[in-house]
C-alpha cells in the first residue's frame, strides 16, 4: 500500500483568497482502505493562520494572509505509517 498526491508542488495567490485542490490516493491490493485524512503540517511563517485544508484536500489561502508556503500531508486511513506531502508556495 502506499499514497501519492497530485499535485506535489504548487503555487497560489493569495491576492483572491487562493485556493487548489489536491488529490491523493492510496494504492494496495486485496483489501484496503482508499481513504486519506488531509493535514496542514508546516507553514512558512510557522503559523497555520490563515491556511485551511478540508476533507477533500481543497487547500484554501484567506487573502491577505503572510503565508509564504504551506506543506500539506495526506494520511491513509488503513495505514497511517503511509503519507504523502504537497508544497504549496503562496505568491503575492
Amino acid at each position: 500500500t502506499g499514497v501519492t498526491m497530485s499535485p506535489t508542488t504548487a503555487t497560489i495567490s493569495q491576492n483572491s483568497g487562493g485556493a487548489i485542490q489536491l488529490n491523493a490516493t492510496v494504492q494496495g491490493t486485496g483489501l484496503y482502505n482508499p481513504n486519506v485524512t488531509y493535514a496542514i503540517t508546516s507553514t512558512t511563517p510557522a503559523s497555520t493562520q490563515g491556511a485551511v485544508v478540508d476533507e477533500t484536500g481543497l487547500l484554501t489561502i484567506d487573502a491577505g494572509s503572510s503565508l509564504t508556503k504551506v506543506g500539506v500531508t495526506a494520511t491513509s486511513v488503513g495505514d497511517p505509517s503511509k503519507t504523502t506531502r504537497c508544497t504549496v508556495t503562496v505568491s503575492a
